[in-house]
This record gives structure tokens, C-alpha cells and sequence, in this order.
């Protein structure tokens, strides 16, 4: 069992240190971009040769600092905050000139997101607990005054009594419904003894900070402490721009403290838990932000390179990642670039946990050239030790890492490492350990190797790169068998035969020779290029025996390096092909000017329906030995194409295994059925058998999770059925999937594909305020449709421009190497939320982005009118809930160029307000709208006939919506029914919709014509005279007879409606009506109006719209 709980065997980690003890990772410095690590979980205080294991803890987003501005002189070791708020300080604390430094901070803002939400928890029910005696006594009163008295004798004093008795009640139960623990407002004080700065906080609420310890930035002395018992929250303080602003430095959840046990815990009286190197030690920078529930920012990447530089690491470790929709590319890509380059740290990174798929991979580790990215391998050790499963099978992938290739032809996975752990978690969770699986453990795993790597260099005194240590690792990889080469990339990481190669190989590591060779790949015809060659597309392939590309090699030296260096460069490469349907030349001469060649793909070779993959290589002709210089991949896919809508598939899936199949999407679909039957009679086969099923489409600068579906379901609850948008005339992969830890051998399956089409046009439908309708030209081009559209709006959108705005450099925490200054733009907007509600503040000239963004990174806060915290979004925009009430909103873009920004200064802010879902009519004619028909009903419509339908405007509009706001929704054509399909009848989400709101209505005061009723039978005499006394009610609004007349009536019939509406619509609406018809000199009867009227003009105001 040794070894297994952190994985050590599987990359000969054990292994590399059993024969080399010394090289354990000491002398290595590794930073950890994450959620933050707790300096006080176990195996994270020291290394063995008794070093601080946590050199400093950064949080890089901002989102715990404290404003501390404010200075005050002490008086008598006391500080007068406000005429009654005073704090009494440490005597033993000596502040240059007395002065010190205050402000404050709310405890839930900076907290991890699970510990607030146990700490809400527990304080509801101490609340909830506290109350109960109040609520049980209220409840025997009532009980009482019940018992007590007879409702025939109760008099003023009793019913007043009973009243009390009820509202008391109702508050206590209201009080314990909308409970919410505000949390904790903790006191801050730093000041400046003359060689630090130090900074304490008051986790009592006193203000008593006569006993506090003021602690220096973290990197002084690695002190930190506990907020609170309760929490068991730790914290540590940093301090930056001279005072200014404190930042109180605890992890925003469990993540980055179970990354940095993988990489390197140290346990001394336990070592089978430790770490792969236990000896190096660590730089926790916090790039998860907490206000926006740990999702990392491009602030927190920035400054965390600034630490990394800082502190002189040698790799960086980043488990964290997002879909892109350019790879390779972006303002966050260019500065880990430039880290890995110019400053030569290694930067290793996850792929992603959103496969089976192929094109799954995430950014920054799965579609940036310059970090290593790892996917994710399960061992049959790992199977007994950590998941305790008594049904093994040989190791592999898990089915969840996400595969490769990026869109630009790329591998986008490097290597495999182990991807899960039980280790460390921060002391907030109660729990010492937890299993935690995902590429978030896999790139630690192989940094942690990586440190092992460098710790063994140092030591004998070879220097080398992160290129070369990139090539080192992949040469000596180990291919897993039965795996393929998207989710293990060259295999499974070698710690020893790795060391060996960069001993062997160390004078390549040198400024003097290329650090890599960049591989670019173009069309002929096309101007797009690549880092590899991708053929999925029916395009790229159908009807082409091959495909001719060309190949750009280019040398990268380091900048720094002499032109000498690279006038000597003079190579001879070997082009070797690993497929014989890829041809290459056999030599290219290569100089410090980029080269090209051509090569082959030869297409009548491959079969259809699978996916192909090879390289061509090129090697130094003088030393093959050293291994590829450089790669270039080759992905091709030849789709099938589907003579019939309707296809069937019959795989049978081993777990740990995947069946794909491509398939080429007709012309003229719109959305695709999918259902996933178990393809055997016999139940226990299928029990409890969990199947994934992944469909994946390519769509140029389209995030890949946006064109995808991923659902994980059991077999033996039902067969299962999904539908999702396709886009015509494009590849579409189906990939089933037993998960990896399902028992039970390989299972049949039956997936039953079937494409469908209902095509509108336009797709996006666009409904100007005023025009009555817009036309939509609807065909099924597959086969025969069943119709009836369906139009809802959900969403009000609101367009502000800035009140203000701002361009100002940041401070020197922000600040690179050279003086390089980055600027923030900062824009305010203001409005009135008209009533609390949820609203999704985005910037669409920006959003969507993250490391693909040409910006370094984007936040939005929201404050109510007292300055309070609303919510934080950012590139990719969340819900907030605004209460009612005046709204600032202000939005921050940072960039090193402040031309750039001072372009952003006018951009527009969208407010989308969620809204009840607003019924839009669809008719069959052109007329619908202005006659006001009836909704068109479910027609047929036949393959190939065009039919047109009309979206019409909706009949009311949010309150408080305004001319040129924007309503938008979706619209869909399929008639929804039971079918056996357990798909849509529809394309998933329909289609856009859009209703621009129109000019508004005149002001005008709404008047309503009450008409008597038709002349009564005259054996109803009762009811006539009802209606005869009514009438007279109503011509004596605004009279002085009214209320005697209204008396009387109500007196006779006190349930009539037209009586009750009259009374409570009161005689100002009459009165006015009165006047206006006085002015006319014509008096309006309330009767049947007819031909022989006294009056000579009639009148009638029309009725106005409902908004």
C-alpha cells in the first residue's frame, strides 16, 4: 500500500528517491497558482531538513484587502476612531510617530464559500433555537385566549388582545423565515515599527487589541493564526503601497491546499503520506478570487507572476482552467509566456475534467504551447488504495480528462501522471484528509516530479530550461497501452529515465542553442494557420484522395541570447513520419531564418468513422539520441456519412474505454435525437452502470463546452435519451462511455442517432417595438415535421453608458520587471433598480473570455447606496441579486497599453434583468397581429415546403421597461409531444429572439365606458329593478347624491358587483369625466348608445394597451 495514497510508483517517483534520498525537491521552489493553501494542514509547516515548508502566501485577486487609508495618531496607547469608538492597542507595539493605519473588513467577503455557508447554517439554528421558547409561548397564549373566551361574548379589548397575540407571532416566524447571519466585521490596525510593517486583527469585536499579536507579511516569519474556534479558519497578513492596503490572506476553498499536498507535504512520523517531493518548498498564491466563489481572474495570474519572479520559483503548478475560444492566444497566455521564456520557470497545468471527448482539453494547460499540460491516469494501485474498489481493471485514462486535439491541429496533452490523492485539506473543512480526483492531481503529481527533476540537477550542477525539461519528460515517457495518445499525450511521466536523459543531454539546456522550434502549419489557399495539422471537417476531407500542407519551423532563441548564437545555427534535421499516410522529406537544412517544407496527408488510406493520429518528427541528423526537436501533430477524421436521418450504433464498451463515432450532419438539420439503450435482455448486466455520453461539434472561435453535451446517467433507471443543436454540413462526434470505476466487464449498448430539421429563416428573430410581427420562413429539408411555434421572452435588458470614468496606473504590486506599469480603466455606472430582483450585469464588448481575452483581466462590482458589496462578476458573467433602490456599478479593465483602455471608455453596460416568462403569439397570417387572432394551432409541415409563420409583440412588458430597452427569449417550431424519443421535439433552446420595445404611449388618463345591461325580461322584475337603481348610481358619480344613492343600493344589493367596483373606483375618475364632458357641452349617456343619441357627437376613448 506504500506509495498509493499520494501515487509515487506509477512515475518512479519512489523509485528516483530511493536511489537519490538527497534530491527530494530541496533547493526547489514551487509556486502554487490555486485556491490558496492553509499554512496550518498537516504536512505543510516544515521540509525535512527543517526549512519553513511555505515561503509566502499571496492572495493575487484583491478580494481579501482591507482599505487602510485612514491614519490616526495614538494617544495614551489608545486610538480615537469616533467620538465613541475607541481601541485600545498593544502596549509593546511601537508605531513610528504613533501613527497607525485602520480600517475594516466583512468576514463573509473574503471567507471561503463552504465555510460561510456551514457557518449560516449553524448560526440559523442557534437562532432558530433561541426562538423556539418565544414562539412556543405565543403559541399556548393564543391557545389560551381561545379557551377562554366565548366568540359570542367578545368585546374591543379581547379582539385586540387576540390581534397581538397573532402578530407577535407572525414577526417571530418571519424573524426565523428570512434569518441571514450577516457574519463578522473584523477591526484592522497596521502600522510601521521602523523595519516592517505589521498588521493585526481584532477576531474578538472589541476593539481590545491590547493583547493582539501584530504579525509582518508572511515571508518575514511565516506567522499566521485563527480568526476564530468556530471557523478554524487561519489566516496571514501582507501589507503593500506603504500602508495602504492590508490584505488578510486565507484560502478561498480546499483545492489549492490538497494541490500542495500532492506536490509536497512532508510528513516526518508518516512518509507514506508525503508528497512526491516532500523537500521542496512552496509559494501559495491565491488566484481563485472568493468574492466570485474562487474562480480565478486575470488580476490574480498577473500579480502571481510578479510573486513567482518575486520569490526566484522554479515551477509554477496551476490546476485551474477554462474553455477558450482561440487556442493558444490571449493578454493572461502572453505573460505565462513570457515567464516561461524570458525567466525560465516551468509552468505545468491541467487539461481539463470534461472529456471523453476529443477537442475537450481546457486553456491555459490544454491550448498554450509554452506550459506542459497533463491529463489524468489511474493506476489498478490506485483503484485498491484510494478508492477502495474490489473490481479492478488495467490501469488508464480516467474518463472524465479531457482529450486533445485543440482546434489549431495541436495535441494539447503533454504527458499522463496519476489524477487523484488523498491528502491534505485546509483545517476550516474538520476533516484532516480527503480523496480528491481530476487534471487538478494530475499536474501537481507532475510537478512534483518535475521538482524531483530539478532538485537532483542543482545538486550536480546542470542547468537547464523549461523546454528542455519538457522534452526530457515526453522522450522518456512511457505509452500506456490500449490508451490513446489525446488524453496521455506521450505517455505516462518517468522520473528516473527523465534524469538520466537531462544528464545525458544537458549541454542543449544552454542560452547558446534554440530554446524550442515554434511549428506553424498553413493551407494552400488558406490564410489561417496552425500549430498542427486538424482535418475533421467534411470539407477538409470529402471527396480528396489528400490534403498537401505547409510546414514553418522556426528557431526561438532566448531573448537574451547573442546574434553570434545565432549566426552559427546550422542544423541538419531528420523528418521521420510515424504513419505511412503522412509523408514528409527525409532532411531540412535549418537556419536561424525559418524554413519551410510540404507534407502528405494521404486520405484514401483511412477509414471512416474513427479518428487517426500521427507526427512527423524532426531529430538532429548528428544526435538522434536527444529525441524529437520538435513535433508536428496530425489529426484526421473522416466522418460518415449518414444516407438516412436515422442511424444505429451497437458498441460494446469495456469500462475505462470509449466508442466514437464521427458522423457527417445533413444539410439542413438543426438539432440531433440521441438515445443510449442497453443493448442486453438481462438487467443485472446493466445495474448501476453509469454511461456517459459526450457529443462534440468544432465551430470556429466557439468555446468547445458551447457546441458540446456531456451527461452521465444509469442504465438501469431507464434508457436515456438527449437532444442538441447541430450545425449542418459539419462533424459531429458521439462518444459513449462506461465510467471508469463501473464494474461488470464490457457492456453492449444500442445508440440510436437521429438527425432532425425544422429550418427558420431568419434563425435569430428580431421583432421591432410597433411593426405588429416578423416573418419567419420555416422547412424541414430531412422529413416531415409536426409544427406549432412557441415564443416566450425570460430576459429584460437594460443598456447603460458611464457616468465616469478613469485611467490611472497601478501600484508597484502590480508593476513588472523594468518598470513596466500596468493601467487600470475604471468606469461607474449608475441606475435605479425598480424592485429587488436578480440581474446579470455584463460587458459584451469583453465577456466570454478569460486567457483567450486580448485584456489582462475584467471585474464588476455592485454596491448598493451605501457603499455595501452587492456581488462581483467577471469575464464570464454570474446572477446577482440587486434589491431595489439606486445601483453603482463599477467595472475595471487592465492592460499595460493605456491607449487601448482609453478606447473602452464609452462601453456600453447590460443589465439583464430575469423576468416572468412573457407569452409571445405566433400566427399563421400576416394579419394575425392586426386583427388579433388566435395563436396559429400545430399544422404538418412537409419536407421541402416552405411554410411562413408571423412572431407578433407581446401583450404586456416588465415594469418599468422603456423605448429601446431590449426583451429577449427564445422561439421554438416543434410541436411538443410524447414520442419515443426521449429527445425534443424541438431544437434544445430554440432559437434567439428579440423584441425591441417601442415608442410609448401617450399620456393619456384611462376612462371606462360602463354599458347598461340589455333590457331585462320582464318576468324579471327583481333584476331589472337591480339594474335600473345601478344605472342611476353610476350617472350620479361625482354628484352630491351619490353616496345617499350608493347607500341605499348596497343596502338592498350588497353582493352586486358593478356597485362594489363603482365604490371602490370612488368618484374622482366620474368626476373627472364629468368635467371633460361638460367642457364638450355634451352630456354621455351610460346606456346603449344608438343613432338617435341626444347627443350630437358620441365619444368613446379607446381602451389602451396593457403594458
Amino acid at each position: 500500500m506504500e506509495h498509493t495514497l499520494v501515487p509515487k510508483q506509477e512515475t518512479t517517483a519512489s523509485d528516483f528517491l530511493k536511489l537519490f534520498p538527497q534530491y527530494d525537491g530541496r533547493n526547489v521552489v514551487v509556486a502554487i497558482f490555486d485556491t490558496g493553501v492553509d499554512p496550518g494542514a498537516p504536512g505543510l509547516q516544515w521540509t525535512p531538513d527543517g526549512r519553513p515548508k511555505i515561503i509566502d502566501v499571496v492572495d493575487a485577486t484583491g478580494s481579501s484587502d482591507v482599505d487602510m487609508t485612514t491614519v490616526i495618531k495614538a494617544k495614551d496607547g489608545k486610538l480615537k476612531i469616533s467620538p465613541k469608538t475607541t481601541w485600545t492597542l498593544n502596549p509593546d507595539w511601537n508605531a513610528v510617530n504613533d501613527r497607525f493605519r485602520v480600517g475594516y473588513k466583512r468576514g463573509y467577503e473574503f471567507y471561503p464559500q463552504p465555510l460561510v455557508a456551514r457557518l449560516k447554517e449553524a448560526h440559523k439554528a442557534e437562532w432558530v433555537k433561541s426562538q423556539r421558547p418565544f414562539i412556543n409561548a405565543t403559541q399556548r397564549a393564543l391557545a389560551e385566549w381561545t379557551r377562554s373566551h366565548d366568540p359570542k361574548t367578545l368585546c374591543l379589548s379581547d379582539i385586540d388582545a387576540r390581534n397581538e397575540l397573532l402578530a407577535r407571532l407572525a414577526v417571530l416566524e418571519d424573524s426565523v423565515k428570512t434569518f441571514d447571519d450577516p457574519g463578522p466585521v473584523y477591526d484592522c490596525v497596521a502600522f510601521f515599527d521602523g523595519s516592517y510593517w505589521r498588521a493585526a486583527v481584532d477576531a474578538t469585536g472589541t476593539g481590545d487589541f491590547s493583547t493582539a499579536n501584530a504579525m509582518a507579511n508572511f515571508c518575514v516569519a511565516q506567522e499566521f493564526a485563527k480568526l476564530s474556534d468556530e471557523s478554524q479558519l487561519n489566516y496571514a497578513l501582507n501589507v503593500y503601497d506603504n500602508g495602504d492596503v492590508l490584505s488578510i490572506v486565507c484560502d478561498a476553498g480546499s483545492h489549492g491546499t490538497h494541490v500542495a499536498g500532492i506536490v509536497a507535504a512532508y510528513h516526518a512520523e508518516d512518509p507514506v503520506n508525503n508528497g512526491v517531493a516532500p523537500g521542496a518548498q512552496i509559494v501559495s498564491v491565491k488566484i481563485g478570487d472568493s468574492r466570485l466563489g474562487a474562480t480565478e481572474t486575470g488580476v490574480g495570474i498577473c500579480r502571481g507572476i510578479l510573486a513567482v519572479l518575486q520569490h526566484k520559483c522554479d515551477v509554477v503548478n496551476m490546476s485551474f482552467g477554462e474553455h477558450a475560444a482561440r487556442p493558444n492566444y490571449g493578454r493572461p497566455i502572453e505573460m505565462i509566456q513570457e515567464l516561461v521564456e524570458k525567466h525560465g520557470v516551468m509552468f505545468v497545468a491541467s487539461v481539463g475534467n470534461d472529456g471523453p471527448a476529443l477537442g475537450s482539453i481546457k486553456s491555459p494547460g490544454g491550448l498554450s504551447s509554452c506550459i506542459l499540460g497533463v491529463g489524468a491516469y489511474v493506476s489498478p494501485a490506485m483503484m485498491a488504495a484510494e478508492y477502495s474498489m474490489q473490481e479492478r481493471h488495467e490501469g488508464g485514462a480516467y474518463t472524465w480528462s479531457s482529450r486533445g486535439p485543440a482546434m489549431d491541429g495541436d495535441l494539447g496533452v503533454n504527458v499522463f501522471a496519476p489524477g487523484g490523492a488523498i491528502t491534505s485539506v485546509p483545517q476550516w473543512t474538520l476533516t484532516k484528509k480527503q480523496l480528491k480526483n481530476g487534471t487538478s492531481m494530475s499536474a501537481p503529481n507532475c510537478t512534483g516530479c518535475v521538482a524531483l527533476l530539478l532538485s537532483g540537477l542543482k545538486a550536480v550542477g546542470i542547468h537547464t530550461n523549461p523546454f528542455q525539461l519538457r522534452r526530457a519528460l515526453e522522450h522518456t515517457a512511457v505509452k500506456v497501452p490500449h490508451v490513446d495518445s489525446f488524453v496521455q499525450g506521450r505517455g505516462l511521466v518517468q522520473v528516473v529515465p527523465a534524469f538520466e536523459y537531462l544528464k545525458q543531454h544537458s549541454n542543449a539546456a544552454s542560452n547558446s542553442q534554440p530554446l524550442y522550434y515554434d511549428v506553424r502549419i498553413t493551407r494552400p489557399g488558406t490564410t489561417a494557420f496552425g500549430r498542427g495539422v486538424c482535418l475533421r471537417e467534411p470539407a477538409d476531407v470529402v471527396g480528396l484522395s489528400s490534403v498537401e500542407v505547409q510546414v514553418k519551423i522556426s528557431p526561438v532563441f532566448h531573448v537574451d541570447a547573442p546574434n553570434a548564437d545565432k549566426l552559427q545555427l546550422d542544423m541538419s534535421i531528420a523528418l521521420i513520419a510515424t504513419r505511412p499516410w503522412i509523408l514528409a522529406p527525409p532532411t531540412l537544412a535549418l537556419f536561424h531564418d525559418s524554413r519551410v517544407f510540404s507534407a502528405v496527408v494521404q486520405l484514401d488510406q483511412l477509414s471512416a468513422g474513427v479518428a487517426h493520429f500521427g507526427e512527423i518528427l524532426g531529430y538532429d541528423s548528428h544526435d538522434r539520441a536527444k529525441g524529437p526537436l520538435f513535433r508536428v501533430p496530425v489529426t484526421v477524421i473522416k466522418p460518415t456519412r449518414v444516407a438516412m436521418p436515422e442511424t444505429t450504433l451497437t458498441p460494446t464498451v469495456a469500462p475505462g474505454d470509449e466508442f466514437r463515432a464521427f458522423l457527417a450532419v445533413p444539410a439542413g438539420a438543426t438539432w440531433v435525437d440521441v438515445r443510449v439503450v442497453s443493448g442486453t435482455p438481462f438487467p443485472s448486466v446493466r445495474r448501476h452502470r453509469t454511461v456517459v455520453l459526450h457529443l462534440m461539434q468544432y465551430e470556429t472561435y466557439t468555446r468547445p463546452n458551447g457546441t458540446s453535451l456531456l451527461k452521465r446517467f444509469q442504465l438501469d433507471a431507464s434508457d436515456a435519451g438527449y437532444s442538441m443543436a447541430v450545425r449542418p454540413l459539419s462533424t459531429i462526434e458521439v462518444c459513449v462511455a462506461p465510467m471508469w470505476n463501473t464494474g461488470g466487464g464490457a457492456l453492449p449498448l444500442q445508440v440510436d442517432v437521429v438527425f432532425r430539421s425544422i429550418q427558420p429563416d431568419p434563425s435569430a428573430v428580431v421583432v421591432q417595438g410597433g411593426e405588429g410581427s416578423a416573418r419567419v420562413n420555416l422547412v424541414a429539408l430531412l422529413a416531415q415535421e409536426n409544427i406549432l411555434p412557441q415564443a416566450r421572452l425570460t430576459a429584460w435588458t437594460q443598456r447603460f453608458r458611464p457616468t465616469e470614468f478613469a485611467v490611472s496606473p497601478c501600484s508597484e504590486r502590480s508593476t513588472w520587471p523594468e518598470n513596466r506599469v500596468v493601467y487600470q480603466l475604471v468606469v461607474t455606472y449608475k441606475f435605479t433598480k425598480g424592485e429587488e430582483g436578480k440581474v446579470v450585469l455584463r460587458l459584451p464588448i469583453l465577456n466570454g473570455r478569460l486567457y483567450d481575452a486580448p485584456f489582462e483581466s475584467q471585474l464588476v462590482l455592485a454596491f448598493d447606496a451605501n457603499k455595501k458589496l452587492l456581488g462581483a462578476s467577471d469575464a464570464m458573467p454570474k446572477e446577482l441579486t440587486l434589491p431595489k433602490g439606486p445601483i453603482v456599478v463599477r467595472a475595471q479593465v487592465r492592460h499595460e497599453d493605456y491607449t487601448l483602455l482609453g478606447k473602452l471608455a464609452d462601453m456600453v453596460l447590460f443589465a439583464d434583468h430575469n423576468i416572468k416568462d412573457i407569452v409571445v403569439p405566433v400566427y399563421d397570417t400576416s394579419d394575425g397581429a392586426s386583427l388579433g387572432s388566435k395563436p396559429m394551432a400545430s399544422t404538418v409541415l412537409r419536407e421541402g415546403l416552405y411554410v411562413p409563420v408571423y412572431v407578433g409583440e407581446p401583450e404586456k412588458l416588465p415594469k418599468g421597461a422603456s423605448p429601446g430597452d431590449v426583451l429577449s427569449g427564445r422561439v421554438t417550431y416543434g410541436k411538443k409531444g410524447v414520442t419515443h424519443w426521449k429527445g425534443s421535439a424541438c431544437k434544445p433552446d430554440g432559437f434567439p429572439l428579440t423584441y425591441v420595445v417601442g415608442p410609448s404611449e401617450p399620456k393619456r388618463k384611462d376612462v371606462e365606458v360602463v354599458a347598461s345591461p340589455p333590457p331585462a325580461d320582464d318576468t324579471d322584475d327583481d333584476e331589472a329593478l337591480r339594474d335600473f337603481i345601478s344605472t342611476r348610481v353610476h350617472k350620479a358619480v361625482g354628484k352630491d347624491a351619490f353616496d345617499a344613492l350608493w347607500g341605499k343600493a348596497i343596502a338592498s344589493y350588497p353582493a352586486y358587483a358593478p356597485l362594489l367596483k363603482v365604490h371602490k373606483e370612488g368618484s374622482l375618475v366620474w368626476n373627472e369625466l364629468h368635467r371633460f364632458i361638460s367642457s364638450q357641452s355634451c352630456t354621455m349617456s351610460t346606456t346603449r348608445r344608438s343613432a338617435s343619441s341626444n347627443c350630437s357627437r358620441s365619444w368613446r376613448r379607446p381602451l389602451p394597451l396593457k403594458r
